[in-house]
């Protein structure tokens, strides 16, 4: 499986020796590397959030109750790398899909398509039916649905295809964080005070909302659950 980043990653990397001062942090100036890697980086997340998923679904087994609720969620998460976007561009225009996956990564497109985030495909079979007795009359009438999840298999293919496009993708924003540490290797610390800083909110869980739009200097807002049992 490719490396994927996580927060772990980012604490072991930004970590200071028992006693000495924390390091803060700086937003890098806006150009074309920094935009990107923002980009790239966003592609990333929702990629790992649909490889964690595929990994607990594999780990829990087919059939059992995660498995239709985690292997759709990968499903969704995988795909919204692909999506029309407001606020970047679609993975697809900027790598392509490997080869030997391309024909898996269209089945994936159209099961989120018709079964996952529409509910029009013929692996779901909602229907009236009739339970009858013996003699073949009807005893009781009820409803039933059949559906059909993502098989084994095609899980653990869809699995490997998740790994090799974040792989893909941290390939190439390696290569910019590399570009970026030498170009700003060098910078004096009065010119990096002159730099913006991070934006971070915080706001109650009864205010929470999803109706913003993301922007390059958007502020990241926190919502708290206060005096709320985990």
């Amino acid at each position: 499986r490719a490396h994927r980043r996580t927060d772990r990653d980012i604490r072991d990397a930004v970590s200071t020796p028992v006693g000495e001062p924390a390091l803060r942090i700086a937003r890098l100036p806006d150009d074309e590397d920094t935009r990107l890697l923002a980009e790239l980086v966003s592609y990333s997340s929702d990629l790992t959030e649909a490889a964690d998923a595929l990994d607990a679904a594999l780990e829990g087994g087919e059939g059992k109750p995660p498995w239709i609720a985690l292997t759709g969620f990968a499903v969704v998460a995988y795909m919204r790398a692909f999506g029309v976007s407001n606020v970047r561009a679609r993975l697809e225009d900027r790598f392509k899909v490997p080869a030997e996956f391309a024909r898996l990564h269209e089945l994936i497109r159209t099961y989120r398509n018709t079964t996952i985030a529409h509910s029009q495909s013929e692996l779901v079979a909602p229907m009236a039916v009739a339970y009858l007795d013996e003699s073949g009359t009807i005893r009781h009438v009820s409803d039933v649905v059949i559906s059909q999840y993502l098989p084994l298999e095609l899980v653990r293919e869809f699995s490997r295809l998740v790994s090799a496009i974040i792989e893909i993708v941290e390939t190439e924003a390696d290569g910019i964080r590399s570009r970026l540490r030498e170009k700003y290797a060098h910078t004096s610390a009065e010119t990096i005070a002159e730099w913006a800083m991070p934006d971070f909110d915080a706001q109650l869980a009864r205010d929470f909302t999803a109706r913003t739009t993301r922007r390059p200097n958007s502020t990241f807002t926190a919502y708290w659950s206060v005096g709320v049992d985990s």
